[in-house]
C-alpha cells in the first residue's frame, strides 16, 4: 500500500479531513463530524511583484533603482492624485518591499481557521499569477492551497481577482468580462468576474464568483450594472450549484441605506452573509474623511434549488477577520498598509462566512488507494466486496487510456499526447508541438489508430462481473467527439460497456451530452468528460441517474484523477472506495527504456506526424490550404 500517498493527500485535504493514523497503509476508520467550508473575501490592496508588466499601469510599484530615470518620471508627472503621484516617483518597491507585504497577508490570512487559513479566499488588488503563487507556496504553507486561479483581465493597473482553494477544482475556471458600453471611456478601471466550480466535502459543487465592481467615484450605475452581471451568471449555472460570490462591491454605506441597490439586486438573489451573522459588525472598510465604516466587501450565498438545506450558512461563524495585531489602529480604524513606517497590511478587513452542511451523519469510512501493474489484485478486491455488500451494490468505474487500452503506436497515443501537452521529462520543441491539437489532431488519430487491451485479461474479467450483477461503466478524459472511435476501440476488444450501462433503478440508461464549463457526455456506458474532474463528475453521474451504492472501485492511470476521487469521496462515511492507480503501461516503458518516452522516441513521433500530414495534404491538398484548423 502507498502510505506517503495517504500521507500527503491528508496534507492537502480540505478542512473537514481528519487526521487518521496509518495501519497497512490503510486509513484507520474515524468519525465524521459535522463539516464545514471557510469562505473569505480579502482585498489585498496593491500586491504587485516588482517588475513591470507590459501594457499595465504598474509604475509605483518598481524598485527605486528602475525609477531613476527621465522616462519614468515622464510617466509619474501627469497623475493628479498627489498620494498616488509620490508613489510612482518615490516608492522604493523591491524584494525587501514585497517581502514584507507578503508576510503581513499571510500573518491576516492565517489567523483564521487554527493557524490554516479558510478553504477558499476570494482576493481581489492582485497584479498576476506569478505573486499569488509566491504567497501561497512560499508564505502560506501551512494553508496547504491545492489551486492558484487568476486570469488576466483588462484593468488598467493590471489588478485582478483570484482565488486560493484547499477544495478540488471541478472545470476549468472563466473569467466573464465586464461590458458597461454606456461608460466606454471607464471600461479598462473594471474587473471581470472570476467564476470557479468547487468540489465540496459530500462531493456536491459549489460554484464560486470573485468580484471587484467599479468604485464608489465611479457613477452607481456601474455598480448595478455589475450587480446585473454577476445575477444573470448566477441564474445560468445548474440548479443542483450551490453559489457564492465574493469580492470588493465597493458599495458604500451611502448606497446601502440611501438608495434600493441592495433591496433590488442583492437580496431578492443572496443571502447576505454579515446580515446572517456578523450583526455587530462595524465593515470592512472606514472612509477616514466621512468617518464612517462600510461593508465595502462582501460574501454571499445563494443554496442549491434541488437541496437547499444541504449547505447553509453558519449565521455564529460568520466574521471579520481583524485579530492580527498590525491590523488595527489603536482608534480601531483599519490600519491601512504603509511601506515606509512598515506597518500595517490592507485598508480593507477580510470578511469570513462559515458554511455547514446539515446533512452530515457520524459513520466510518474506508478508503484504499494502491499502485497495481495487473488487474488481479483488483479482482480480488472486487470479489471481496461483493462477497461483502452484494453485486448489485458494488460500482466499478473504469478509465480507458492506458488503464482499459492503449494504442498500439506512440503516435496518437497517451504517451504522445502527454510529451505534447508537456507533462513528460523530454518536452517537445517548437517545432515538434502540433497545431490544432484539440481541434483536429487527436480526432483524427483515434479515427486512424487502433488500441490494444493494457491486460489481456479483461474482456473475461469485465463480462464476469457484468454476469454477477456488477456496475460497471468507463469514465474518461476524452471529450465527447471522439465517442464513435473510442466506442468502435472498446467493441473491437470484447469491452461491451452498454450492458451495465448506470441508469436510474428500473429506467433505461440514459443519454446525456451537455455543457458544464466544458461538454461532456454520458450513454453507452462511457462517461466523456473533456478533461474534467473526474471526483465532481463521477459524482455527477451518481446524483443524476439517483443511485447510490456500499462501495466503489475505481481504476486509472493518471495521478491526477486518483487524487480528484480520493477528495470527493473521503468524507463520505457511507461508501466504502477502493482506489486503484494503474502503472502497467508506464512501468512497462520505464522497464524497457529507462523512460517514459526517450528523446528519440520524441523525435520518431515528431517525423511520424510530419509525413503523416504530408501523405494527407498530398491527397487531399485543400486541407493543405486551409487557414487556422479544421475543426472548433
Amino acid at each position: 500500500m502507498i502510505r506517503h500517498f495517504l500521507i500527503c493527500l491528508c496534507i492537502l485535504m480540505l478542512s473537514a479531513c481528519v487526521s487518521q493514523p496509518i495501519e497497512n497503509g490503510v486509513p484507520a476508520t474515524a468519525s465524521v463530524e459535522p463539516q464545514s467550508v471557510t469562505i473569505m473575501t480579502f482585498n489585498v490592496e496593491n500586491l504587485f511583484d516588482t517588475t513591470d508588466d507590459p501594457g499595465k499601469d504598474d509604475h509605483a510599484y518598481l524598485p527605486l533603482v528602475d525609477k531613476d530615470n527621465a522616462a519614468h518620471v515622464a510617466l509619474c508627472e501627469p497623475i493628479e492624485v498627489v498620494r498616488w503621484r509620490n508613489e510612482c516617483l518615490a516608492l522604493d518597491w523591491n524584494e525587501a518591499a514585497l517581502d514584507f507585504k507578503l508576510g503581513q497577508l499571510a500573518a491576516t490570512i492565517l489567523q483564521v481557521n487554527g493557524g490554516r487559513g479558510p478553504d477558499v479566499i476570494a482576493l481581489q488588488e492582485v497584479e498576476n499569477i506569478g505573486v499569488l503563487t509566491r504567497l501561497s507556496e512560499d508564505y502560506l504553507q501551512a494553508a496547504g492551497y491545492r489551486h492558484v486561479v487568476l486570469l488576466e483581465g483588462r484593468d488598467k493597473r493590471g489588478i485582478d481577482v483570484a482565488f486560493l482553494s484547499r477544495l478540488p477544482l471541478a472545470d476549468d475556471p472563466v473569467l466573464h468580462p465586464f461590458n458597461i458600453s454606456g461608460f466606454p471611456d471607464r471600461a479598462d478601471d473594471t474587473r471581470g468576474i472570476l467564476q470557479a466550480t468547487f468540489v465540496l466535502p459530500d462531493q456536491r459543487l459549489l460554484t464560486g464568483f470573485a468580484v471587484h465592481f467599479p468604485a464608489p467615484f465611479h457613477p452607481i450605475e456601474m455598480r448595478e450594472l455589475a450587480y446585473d452581471h454577476l445575477n444573470s451568471l448566477r441564474a445560468q449555472l445548474p440548479k443542483e450549484h450551490f453559489v457564492f460570490a465574493a469580492g470588493d462591491f465597493n458599495t458604500p454605506r451611502r448606497e446601502m441605506t440611501g438608495t434600493t441597490i441592495m433591496d433590488d439586486r442583492v437580496r431578492p438573489h443572496w443571502q447576505v452573509a454579515h446580515e446572517v451573522g456578523c450583526k455587530d459588525c462595524k465593515g470592512t472598510n472606514y472612509w477616514s474623511r466621512g468617518k464612517s465604516w462600510s461593508f465595502l466587501d462582501m460574501v454571499l450565498f445563494a443554496p442549491s434549488s434541488v437541496n437547499p438545506d444541504a449547505w447553509k450558512i453558519d449565521a455564529n461563524e460568520v466574521f471579520i477577520a481583524n485579530s492580527y495585531s498590525d491590523q488595527m489602529n489603536q482608534d480601531g480604524t483599519v490600519k491601512r498598509f504603509d511601506l515606509s513606517n512598515r506597518r500595517g497590511v490592507s485598508d480593507h478587513l477580510p470578511l469570513v462566512m462559515t458554511l455547514v452542511s446539515v446533512n452530515a451523519t457520524s459513520g466510518t469510512t474506508h478508503i484504499i488507494a494502491d499502485d497495481v501493474t495487473t488487474y488481479a489484485p483488483i479482482r480480488d478486491v472486487v470479489d471481496a466486496l461483493t462477497d461483502t455488500y452484494g453485486a448489485d451494490d458494488v460500482l466499478v468505474v473504469l478509465d480507458i487510456d492506458n488503464t482499459l487500452m492503449t494504442s498500439t503506436a506512440d503516435l496518437g497515443g497517451d504517451i504522445w499526447y502527454q510529451w505534447q501537452r508537456g507533462r513528460l521529462d523530454v518536452k517537445p520543441t517548437d517545432e515538434q508541438t502540433v497545431a490544432c491539437l484539440f481541434q483536429d489532431a487527436i480526432g483524427m488519430l483515434y479515427e486512424l489508430g487502433t488500441m490494444r487491451l493494457t491486460d489481456v485479461s479483461l474482456p473475461t474479467t469485465v463480462a464476469g462481473w457484468q454476469d454477477q450483477g456488477v456496475n460497471v461503466f468507463a469514465l474518461t478524459s476524452r471529450a465527447p467527439k471522439y465517442r464513435a472511435a473510442t466506442e468502435r476501440e472498446l467493441l473491437r476488444l470484447g469491452l461491451d460497456l452498454r450492458r451495465t450501462a448506470l441508469s436510474a433503478m428500473g429506467e433505461s440508461a440514459p443519454v446525456l451530452r451537455e455543457m458544464d464549463g466544458r461538454e461532456w457526455s454520458y450513454m453507452h456506458g462511457v462517461m466523456m468528460t473533456s478533461g474534467m474532474n473526474k471526483g465532481a463528475m463521477l459524482s455527477k453521474i451518481l446524483n443524476r441517474t439517483g443511485r447510490r451504492f456500499s462501495a466503489i472501485v475505481f481504476v486509472d492511470d493518471t495521478r491526477r484523477h486518483v487524487d480528484d476521487v480520493f477528495a470527493a469521496f473521503q468524507s463520505v462515511p457511507e461508501v466504502d472506495v477502493r482506489i486503484f492507480h494503474f502503472t502497467a503501461i508506464e512501468a512497462a516503458r520505464v522497464a524497457a527504456f529507462g523512460a517514459v518516452v526517450t528523446q528519440a522516441q520524441a523525435d520518431q513521433m515528431a517525423a511520424d506526424w510530419t509525413a503523416l500530414n504530408a501523405t494527407l495534404d498530398t491527397i487531399f491538398p485543400d486541407r493543405a490550404a486551409t487557414s487556422g484548423c479544421l475543426g472548433r
